[in-house]
């Protein structure tokens, strides 16, 4: 499995628990780097399989995922 359809796979997985991934949380679940999750992102993105957007709490800037279907 190539790592773009792993992050796709785990988004789709935390959604479906009723959570909300985010790229920071993406990455510690899968034990991966976060520049790497973000990179796998911009890919999916562009291939229309996710949407992301930016919000704003704790003091930071969050990338949360939304998977279209």
């Amino acid at each position: 499995m190539k790592r773009g359809e792993k992050v796709l796979e785990q988004a789709q997985n935390m959604i479906d628990d009723g959570r909300k991934p985010s790229a920071s949380v993406l990455s510690q679940e899968l034990g991966w780097a976060e520049n790497d999750v973000h990179r796998c992102l911009n890919s999916l993105e562009k291939k229309g399989e996710i949407e992301t957007y930016t919000k704003a709490f704790m003091g930071r800037k969050h990338r949360l995922v939304g998977v279209k279907r």
